[in-house]
């Protein structure tokens, strides 16, 4: 950020300008066992005080201008982040979400891979049953149980 001195430099001018008018008068005046014999008149420190303070009174304001100013930098920054912190908590909100959906459906499909499993087993279990049932009952292919009938005699 640039901030615009010349006024700044235009003040120490004419306060350099008031100075020197102070030393030629000081010049001017008579010399004592003091440093001046006569003082600056009321008029021209009055005059001078009214600078200085005329002076300060338009630093304080640009200052207070560019703190303002500075002030609602501040505030805009924080704005975005603070929509920023937002929409983190939204997406990690979003995130839990899926995470808990996710969790269920593991939570299903373990279920059904166990249903499946016990199926399996069952299913295993029954057809060995079922074939030490035949074998024992003495199954065979194109055997009957009945005597086989004979042409009659002639």
């Amino acid at each position: 950020m640039q901030i615009d001195n010349s006024w700044i430099s235009s003040e120490i001018a004419s306060l350099r300008d008031a100075a020197d008018e102070a030393r030629k008068y000081a010049a001017v005046a008579p010399r004592a066992g003091s440093r001046y014999d006569s003082p600056m008149e009321d008029a021209d420190v009055r005059r001078l005080e009214d600078r200085i303070d005329a002076v300060n009174r338009e630093g304080q304001l640009r200052l207070d201008a560019s703190m303002a100013r500075m002030d609602g930098k501040i505030d805009a920054a924080l704005a975005r982040i603070d929509g920023k912190f937002d929409r983190m908590m939204a997406s990690m909100q979003h995130m839990d979400q899926s995470m808990s959906e996710i969790s269920s459906r593991v939570t299903g499909m373990r279920s059904i891979i166990f249903g499946t499993a016990i199926a399996s087993v069952l299913a295993i279990v029954g057809a060995i049953f079922a074939g030490q049932a035949l074998w024992a009952s003495g199954f065979s292919s194109g055997q009957t149980d009945r005597p086989s009938i004979s042409a009659p005699a002639k």
